[in-house]
């Protein structure tokens, strides 16, 4: 039986799209980045960074670029 992908409303990752948006130019904002990262579960995260990954703002960019730094392939 396969798992039901989780689903994450578009307003609320908005919401969190806006925030990284804010957070992620200041070097102080990326380290609570991924302490906000660190607080989702970890099942959860994989879907969450895929959910996040169809909002194409330049912000975004520089965000993935830290998940990739900070977690490589995981």
């Amino acid at each position: 039986m396969r798992k039901k992908k989780p689903y994450f409303p578009r307003p609320v990752l908005k919401s969190l799209v806006n925030d990284i948006k804010k957070l992620v130019i200041e070097p102080e904002g990326r380290l609570f980045l991924l302490e906000i990262i660190e607080e989702i579960p970890f099942d959860l995260r994989p879907a969450v960074l895929e959910s996040l990954s169809s909002f194409y703002e330049p912000e975004m960019t520089a965000f993935f670029h830290l998940m990739r730094a900070e977690y490589g392939a995981e």
